[in-house]
């Protein structure tokens, strides 16, 4: 991959910080009006400028502020100006803070887009971050080592240059840096044949079970991004394994995993159970075992639990004096 880099910090020292001063920067193409304000709001987001002002008669940007944000504002606009064919460019500021363009498959969609953004913005820890839709490109700004996990996450969803990944990810290979302060980011992709309906029921269940809050979906290959502690990522794997992957031995039974402060454990009722049958007895499993953590996973008739041992064993005689009178 090929990576211009412009260090600025010499310039910032020659030209001071504070001096608001006026510039002016031109298309050298047409640009449409919607065209002009959308690079207006790149600007605005990533440099942090407020005085921006379209003339559509000279096809340009007259944009006043302080010289360092100016020249980080003068990268942004040429990049966007006059796009390179290289899938990543980055512009070298102070404070350890990198400007990062990063552009994506030219078959993703305005969805990819906004989805991409999120889980950029959330998990790499980036809120300078924008989308030009109609570049397919994404700009960020921060501290080299999130953004370089923002790069990864294009990398393995929407690549520029290629075919994303089809299989799970390994951790992003970043640890440990201050991005992961809460632990790796991986990106789990679901069976072919998985509806929306059952990811984000998945994603719920996740959710309720390990107490992972930082998890999203990304529709193009039917991916989940998640992040967290290496805990509460192993119990996502494993509940991705046995409720969206499962063998037909795992759907005859309980399958248990050990965590570290007790056991979760998925119950299966009959194929295709009403959902009715599922809320009922997830509410005597609360009431009679004491349970709280516990998620109805409709899809596959499937009750999941977690709570200590003690705790389970109770659950699993409500559960066959359930299934019992059911039958």
């Amino acid at each position: 991959m090929v990576r211009h880099v412009l260090a600025v910090a010499a310039l910032f020292a020659t030209w001071g910080f504070g001096q608001g001063q006026d510039k002016t920067f031109y298309f050298t193409h047409p640009a449409s009006a919607a065209e002009m304000e959308a690079t207006a709001r790149a600007m605005t987001i990533i440099a942090e400028l407020r005085s921006i002002l379209p003339d559509p008669e000279r096809q340009a940007l007259v944009v006043h502020g302080p010289l360092d944000k100016l020249v980080t504002a003068e990268w942004l606009f040429h990049q966007l100006d006059l796009p390179a064919a290289t899938a990543e460019s980055k512009l070298a500021g102070e404070h350890d803070e990198v400007l990062s363009l990063f552009r994506i498959s030219p078959s993703a969609s305005s969805a990819d887009l906004t989805q991409l953004i999120t889980a950029i913005r959330l998990t790499a820890d980036l809120q300078p971050v924008t989308s030009m839709e109609r570049l397919n490109l994404i700009v960020a700004r921060g501290p080299a080592a999130d953004l370089a996990a923002a790069g990864w996450i294009v990398r393995q969803l929407s690549p520029f240059d290629g075919a994303p990944p089809t299989g799970d990810s390994p951790a992003c290979p970043m640890e440990p840096i201050r991005a992961f302060s809460r632990g790796a980011i991986r990106i789990f992709r679901m069976k072919s044949d998985t509806t929306s309906e059952s990811r984000l029921a998945l994603m719920t269940a996740i959710r309720t079970i390990t107490a992972m809050q930082m998890i999203f979906p990304f529709d193009s290959g039917k991916a989940v991004i998640l992040r967290g502690p290496s805990d509460q990522m192993a119990m996502a794997e494993w509940l991705i394994q046995e409720l969206d992957r499962p063998s037909e031995a795992q759907t005859a039974q309980a399958t248990t995993m050990a965590v570290a402060d007790g056991v979760v454990r998925i119950f299966y009722l009959a194929p295709h159970s009403p959902q009715s049958d599922l809320s009922a007895l997830a509410t005597q499993l609360r009431t009679g075992a004491d349970i709280q953590r516990i998620f109805p996973y409709a899809p596959r008739s499937a009750l999941v639990v977690r709570g200590r041992p003690d705790q389970v064993r109770t659950a699993e005689g409500l559960v066959n004096r359930f299934i019992a009178d059911v039958r």
